[in-house]
């Protein structure tokens, strides 16, 4: 199981610097991820004005700042934008990254009070339809290959996506999926197969009332998580990997504790722990204080690791070393020597403007199946 933090992109989340900075501290403290919240950006006239910061910039800013963290949205309301420019920037920002972006999406549920915003759609089946319409366009696009659609609420002409993303045969696209307690409920679980047909899960449980259940015990989550896992592998044809992704607070026990409680998520499926950040975000909402310390406790047995270097081709072109898991498949890439430890010119706020010149990989990457071949140049 891999661990990620959530970070906000609203309170002291609006200043870039602050979240870039918190991105930073959680590769060097051993995380495996950084999520960023892409939520509305504005805010009740009556409510206290919080600041707020685009997620899809700051993420480039992460993806120049750091080397090995997965990052990725939590989550995007893909039915509120235009796919087509969702798969550009998805795709500029793998390529940016190194292929190290994830794509999560899913309705993008209004508030009580209404829409935020003029000319989203209101109604949840018809933000359902928009969803599958907009997924099957990041598919088309991200192929590389001429590519049209025609549907009830987008369409394009004929195109051609270049560049397609680092990552093959996509982005790694997580998709919101509502879990009924009770079978009667099995409409529901429409939204389950949506998130199958694509690479991850991001549960949403509900009990026999049709009520969305934020209050469960760890028994009953890991009983819920169990079922997803088993309905999951019975439902799913397709071969590829897939992840479960649960989003609880990591509590600050010691190392022992830690290493139980992972234990226990991971044996009932769960594969990505991504810590929540809410409590901190309301209760300090102008101080990252609490979060970062949070951050530096790092994952359970968290320890920094020695980067891998995927392909000796990349390395020749003068980009930075790509991450293991965007090689596709693993075996394109030859195992290569580690990456050094940081040294001299690696400050608290990242690489100063002369860092050490590249590693010497051990061993060539002959194959043009390595994504890692057509990452960016240097001088990009």
């Amino acid at each position: 199981m891999r661990f990620g933090v959530t970070l906000p992109n609203a309170g002291y989340g609006g200043e870039p610097d602050t979240l870039i900075a918190l991105a930073v501290e959680a590769e060097r403290a051993g995380w495996d991820g950084v999520f960023l919240w892409d939520t509305p950006y504005a805010a009740d006239p009556d409510e206290p004005p919080p600041s707020f910061a685009d997620a899809w910039v700051l993420l480039a800013a992460m993806a120049v700042r750091t080397e090995r963290v997965r990052l990725g949205t939590m989550l995007t309301p893909l039915a509120w934008h235009r796919p087509w420019l969702i798969a550009r920037q998805a795709a500029t920002l793998d390529r940016l990254s190194g292929g190290r972006f994830t794509l999560a999406v899913g309705l993008g549920a209004p508030p009580d009070e209404g829409l935020w915003f003029g000319g989203d759609e209101p109604d949840r089946r018809k933000r359902a339809a928009m969803l599958d319409e907009a997924l099957a366009i990041l598919d088309g696009l991200w192929s590389g290959r001429p590519f049209a659609f025609a549907g009830d609420h987008f369409s394009l002409r004929e195109v051609a996506f270049t560049p397609t993303p680092v990552q093959r045969p996509r982005i790694p696209v997580w998709v919101v999926g509502a879990w009924p307690r009770d079978p009667a409920m099995w409409p529901r679980r429409k939204s389950m197969r949506r998130a199958i047909r694509h690479d991850g899960l991001l549960p949403n449980v509900f009990d026999g009332a049709g009520a969305h259940v934020f209050d469960a015990s760890e028994a009953e989550a890991l009983a819920d998580l169990r079922a997803m896992r088993d309905w999951i592998e019975r439902e799913r044809t397709d071969a590829t990997p897939f992840d479960i992704v649960i989003e609880r607070e990591l509590a600050p026990l010691d190392v022992a504790e830690k290493q139980a409680a992972a234990a226990r998520w991971e044996e009932a499926g769960a594969t990505w722990w991504l810590d929540d950040a809410w409590w901190e975000m309301w209760n300090h909402p102008d101080d990252p204080a609490p979060l970062r310390e949070r951050i530096r406790r790092g994952r359970p047995a968290s320890r920094p690791r020695p980067r891998p270097l995927c392909c000796a081709r990349h390395i020749a072109a003068g980009a930075r070393p790509c991450p293991s898991d965007a090689c596709s498949p693993p075996s394109a890439c030859s195992p290569c020597s580690p990456r050094p430890a940081a040294g001299p010119g690696m400050g608290t706020a990242g690489p100063s403007s002369s860092p050490p010149p590249p590693p010497r990989a051990t061993a060539a990457c002959s194959t043009s199946s390595c994504p890692a071949s057509s990452a960016r140049p240097a001088s990009a």
